[in-house]
């Protein structure tokens, strides 16, 4: 009997995890991303969660723009070369200065909050819209 109650516990667990391994829609950033504007100077959950996501995305985008650039002009340690190699590739060009993960939070509530249609979208989704409308890239 006791293998039974083991087991029955072990398929409760995969099936609560298999639950929560949703996307993040908007709805759950933007919660996640009002705690940036009540900031007390510790970092809550949803601040955490915000913030954590948005600089997960931003480095993603950064990592794929860097796999779509011509690594043969690009050199692992020429920086100049290799930013203005990955303006040409990147969906979005954040300015140094705006980079950091409490202002880009910022950038991406103030979109959520005017697209409020667009909530139920993935989060991914949204966040690339902020970005580029933000930050858009002069391709040439």
């Amino acid at each position: 009997m006791r293998p039974c109650v083991q087991l029955a516990c072990v398929f409760g667990l995969v099936a609560f995890f298999i639950s929560s391994a949703q996307a993040m829609d908007g709805n759950t950033l933007m919660k996640a991303c009002k705690a940036i504007k009540g900031n007390t100077g510790r970092h809550e959950v949803h601040e955490t969660t915000c913030i954590g996501y948005i600089r997960g995305y931003v480095d993603g985008q950064q990592v794929a723009a860097y796999m779509a650039a011509d690594k043969a002009k690009v050199g692992a340690y020429d920086r100049p070369l290799m930013d203005e190699e990955l303006k040409r590739h990147s969906e979005f060009c954040i300015p140094k200065e705006a980079d950091n993960a409490e202002q880009l939070g910022l950038v991406i509530l103030r979109y959520l909050e005017k697209n409020p249609k667009d909530l139920h979208v993935p989060a991914a989704f949204l966040v690339l819209a902020a970005l580029k409308d933000a930050y858009p890239c002069w391709k040439k």
